[in-house]
């Protein structure tokens, strides 16, 4: 078996009786090449999360250093303060295409802001967790919808239709769905009564 870098497939030397293993070797060899197709968004995205963190520091940074200085805005109660940290969050994450780093970058901010108006940790945390799990597999710049679509393209050669990174996030009905409860939970309420006061 040789490898050729220009060739859209594993040559395999075989004799026509292995018809079968030929096949398996190609579908892995076009796989293989799709993905390492991606390597270059991904190293671009890579880098631009990593200046995309020092822009963060200046959007954050005004809202305070979180050792207990005044909240510099009116938070208009816990709808106002959700609403802050959900828009909060998608900025971070859509930036710095990092759930990690999204939260670690916002959770300060999320913390001063919930205590403010009474919003428990427990509440904290879901709005933050659920927003970064949404849009890394809804935009197209992100590594999951890069990773499917180069996937299928490699798959051409089988007949598998090829799918765009856009098309594979806009198809994603689960994270939209995802979405959809976050904004919901926030404009009604739901789940906010939950918890104590010791859990501020």
């Amino acid at each position: 078996m040789s490898w050729n870098p220009g060739d859209d497939v594993i040559a395999v030397q075989r004799a026509p009786a292995a018809g079968a293993a030929a096949s398996t070797y190609r579908a892995f060899g076009a796989t293989l090449k799709g993905l390492l197709a991606s390597t270059k968004i991904q190293i671009g995205v890579a880098a631009g999360s990593v200046a995309a963190v020092g822009v963060l520091g200046f959007v954050v940074a005004p809202w305070g250093s979180g050792d207990g200085a005044a909240d510099p805005v009116d938070l208009a109660g816990k709808r106002g303060a959700e609403l802050r940290i959900f828009a909060s969050v998608s900025a971070a994450v859509m930036l710095t295409t990092h759930s990690v780093v999204a939260i670690l970058t916002v959770g300060e901010l999320a913390r001063r802001l919930g205590r403010a108006v009474g919003l428990t940790k427990y509440r904290r945390a879901n709005l933050l967790d659920i927003t970064v799990c949404t849009y890394p597999f809804l935009l197209p710049y992100f590594i999951p919808p890069i990773l499917a679509a180069s996937a299928t393209s490699a798959g051409e050669v089988y007949g598998v239709p090829r799918v765009s990174p856009l098309e594979a996030g806009m198809s994603n009905v689960y994270s939209w769905a995802l979405l959809a409860i976050a904004l919901i939970a926030i404009f009604t309420g739901y789940g906010r009564s939950e918890g104590t006061a010791e859990e501020l």
